[in-house]
């Protein structure tokens, strides 16, 4: 239909421009490969689920960070997190993630996390205090973060459109 092939479109497009892609799994990376052949195959590196990362080999080497800034106003590069908000999804992974890249200063950000709550309600506000207790949700302007609940349609669209990375 219509807005998968505009989510693969504009997927292709992210994936191109990215330093690098992290993959869950090996089945994830080959069916990254398979969908985008033009991807490099050395471009994409398997990066397991935190409760397994003693089982990755070899540490990625490390890649230049652009600091270009994204396309929001100021430079912001917008995110995007589209998952139920529950254990597996890794949200608060992501969370830590930005929390280190705002301290470190390597790049100005502002992340939307379009999911569900409902499926775990006592996860979700768990997020939403790491997220406070990280310092992501000051307002400040320079890294915060949007809990947008469940998007469909059109507004989930908009959601993909307006993200620099997702």
């Amino acid at each position: 239909d219509e807005t998968r092939a505009l989510c693969r479109a504009q997927e292709a497009a992210v994936l191109l421009r990215c330093d690098g892609v992290a993959a869950a799994s090996g089945v994830t990376r080959d069916a990254l490969l398979s969908e985008h052949p033009t991807l490099a195959s050395d471009h994409v590196s398997i990066i397991r689920p935190p409760h397994r990362f003693e089982a990755v080999a070899a540490p990625l080497p490390p890649r230049p960070v652009r600091r270009d800034g994204g396309s929001q106003a100021g430079g912001l590069v917008a995110l995007l997190v589209v998952a139920n908000l529950i254990p597996r999804k890794g949200v608060g992974g992501v969370l830590r993630v930005l929390a280190a890249l705002r301290r470190e200063g390597v790049v100005r950000w502002r992340l939307v996390v379009a999911g569900d709550s409902g499926a775990d309600p006592a996860h979700a506000s768990a997020l939403r205090r790491l997220a406070a207790s990280l310092g992501l949700e000051e307002g400040d302007g320079e890294a915060q973060v949007a809990w947008a609940g469940r998007l469909d349609g059109g507004a989930l669209e908009r959601a993909y459109c307006e993200a620099d990375l997702f």
